[in-house]
């Protein structure tokens, strides 16, 4: 969390007590001084000039998409997604076999 407020930082560091030592290890509340560390965490072309990098997204780093998510390398489609061109898989089902007469039943 970059620029928090004292309040925030000064409730925080009594909440951390409560939690796993784990996840207090994952979150760093920064106040006003925030780029030195921010950029030991972040490539400067990877952080939004807003925050002390240098990316310059189209449109914003905001609204970008722009991301691995993105590279072929990494996207494939989803399992459930159907393929374009498959053939559609048999979806009838068969009627279950007639129940066998008892032998209280008469045969017809």
């Amino acid at each position: 969390i970059i620029n928090a407020p004292w309040g925030f930082s000064s409730v925080f560091s009594v909440v951390k007590g409560f939690l796993d030592p784990v996840t207090v290890s994952k979150i760093h509340v920064l106040g006003s001084g925030y780029q030195s560390e921010l950029l030991a965490q972040v490539p400067k072309e990877n952080l939004p000039k807003q925050f002390g990098g240098t990316c310059q997204c189209e449109g914003g780093c905001e609204f970008s998409d722009q991301g691995p998510w993105q590279d072929s390398q990494f996207v494939r489609p989803p399992k459930w997604a159907k393929k374009e061109g498959a053939a559609a898989t048999n979806t009838s089902t068969t009627a279950a076999p007639a129940a066998a007469p008892t032998s209280a039943e008469p045969a017809a």
